[in-house]
């Protein structure tokens, strides 16, 4: 009698394995399925950005009514010469040597032309560039205040360097690049934050160590006040890509040191005027919000403060896959933690 009950209960035990099994099973496909899906996403948005050629009136907005001084006014007249200026990769050592003229007008013309051969050239040269051993000297144009259309260019070169491998993006890591790129992010020039937040994104999306240490240096922290305080409706979506890359990864962050994108996510899809016309945003912030809810009762609670799910409940009529199924997932994860968040969201009015 005592053996059968004995086997009636390892027979319990074993389906009770079995279920944990196929739910932890269940739980890493999902999981697997998320990152893939969040991995083809964020390389058509690299591929897309750079391969996409920028008005080239867009990028000389530096100099200001204020700085037009006759030399500026040389200076100015030259760079609009070089930026509408079409540059070869047959350039390209042309471009190294004069980065390290020490002339400005020259360095000036050769941080363009690299600029401008590595977002338009099919066969980027990133190990060309990294291999001419230039990297020190386009670091230090970032240090330089002085001159910010320098500084502006030699960013854009960082960024596009950073769309690279893993053994690249470990190149621009080793040079110290994370916190010479976080010191920008206070740039008084929106053109320069832009290209640093898709340069810090491009890093902290090659893997998880160089993610976080952009996050561990403060640059979440940095992006989530620029979202709270920025007037531009043109730069919050370069922040939020941001953003988003420092949240995704297999393996997530620990939630204290992300818990501030939280509200700094749910007050840009608040905003109608900032979600109307602006899709891909929107489901970087969805897909990133699927991240923050996978976690205890003390996320679902932060999150569930935040005053977001009905928003989030308005995507779930989107008749775009790209956006129903991250808040499907949101939802889901809300109503896997306990019984108060369950209670929470159908005591909702849908």
């Amino acid at each position: 009698m005592f053996s059968r009950k004995f086997e009636v209960s390892a027979f319990n035990l074993t389906n009770e394995e079995a279920k944990k099994d196929d739910n932890l099973s269940i739980r890493k496909k999902r999981e697997m399925y998320t990152v893939e899906i969040r991995k083809n996403h964020r390389e058509e948005e690299i591929v897309k950005r750079r391969f996409n050629r920028a008005d080239d009136k867009e990028t000389n907005l530096i100099w200001t009514i204020e700085d037009a001084n006759e030399d500026v006014r040389k200076l100015r007249s030259f760079v609009d010469d070089c930026i509408y200026r079409r540059y070869t990769v047959d350039e390209l050592q042309n471009c190294f040597e004069n980065v390290c003229s020490g002339d400005l007008y020259k360095e000036h013309y050769g941080v363009i032309g690299l600029r401008k051969i590595l977002a338009e050239s099919e066969a980027t040269p990133i190990q060309e560039v990294l291999d001419s051993g230039i990297l020190g000297r386009l670091l230090e144009f970032l240090k330089n205040d002085g001159s910010p259309q320098l500084q502006l260019e030699a960013t854009w070169v960082i960024a596009n360097l950073a769309t690279g491998n893993s053994y690249q993006t470990k190149q621009l890591v080793e040079k110290e690049c994370i916190p010479i790129l976080l010191r920008l992010l206070y740039s008084r020039y929106e053109k320069i934050i832009e290209q640093v937040a898709w340069a810090l994104a491009n890093i902290a999306g090659d893997n998880t160590y160089f993610r976080d240490e952009i996050i561990t240096s403060g640059g979440l922290e940095v992006l989530c006040q620029l979202i709270h305080k920025t007037e531009s409706e043109k730069l919050i979506p370069d922040l939020v890509w941001a953003l988003s890359s420092l949240i995704r990864g297999k393996e997530r962050p620990q939630y204290p040191y992300i818990k501030s994108a939280v509200p700094a996510l749910a007050a840009v899809i608040m905003k109608d005027n900032l979600v109307r016309d602006n899709l891909p945003m929107v489901k970087n912030i969805l897909w990133s919000m699927v991240n923050l809810t996978i976690g205890g009762d003390e996320v679902l609670t932060f999150f569930v403060q935040t005053q977001i799910i009905p928003r989030i409940i308005e995507c779930l009529k989107s008749e775009d896959k790209a956006v129903l199924i991250p808040a499907l997932k949101i939802i889901g994860n809300l109503l896997s933690g306990s019984a108060v968040h369950t209670n929470v969201e159908y005591s909702r009015p849908h």
